[in-house]
């Protein structure tokens, strides 16, 4: 009796062993797909003057290419924008800047502009999106 115990709780164990292994394999998948699209920002500055902003930074992207939105609200303020990470290798660091003016009504709001910054994958969809707000105050 005690032998068949033992043994069933090796078959378990065994089981559950390889239920995490097919676990790993569709995470190391997912992880794949999302390094082919994955995009980080560093060092970013936002300098504003009035209704006009510099946004200087360095992102490091996978296509060689960033994207961006600015939105106040529910409001779109400028629609989507790329900027080409020219001279970097993917997954290398390049410095990039956005100069905008934005529309005057901006200024009398109680919510401030927001840029988003993103990436995207295969299916054209945003990855990786970080929220810059602009200060105008």
């Amino acid at each position: 009796m005690r032998y068949i115990l033992v043994l069933a709780a090796l078959l378990l164990v065994a089981a559950c062993g390889n239920d995490e292994n097919n676990d790993r394999n569709a995470t190391d998948s997912d992880n794949a797909l999302t390094e082919n699209s994955a995009v980080m920002f560093q060092n970013i500055d936002v300098k504003v003057e009035g209704t006009e902003f510099l946004l200087t930074g360095e992102a490091s992207s996978a296509t060689g290419e960033i994207f961006y939105v600015i939105d106040q609200g529910d409001d779109v303020l400028m629609g989507e924008k790329s900027i080409s990470l020219e001279g970097a290798e993917p997954g290398e660091w390049a410095a990039f800047e956005i100069n905008e003016t934005l529309p005057v009504a901006v200024e009398g709001t109680e919510d401030p502009p927001i840029i988003t910054l993103y990436g995207k994958d295969e299916n054209n969809e945003m990855v990786n999106p970080n929220y810059i707000p602009i200060d105008l105050k």
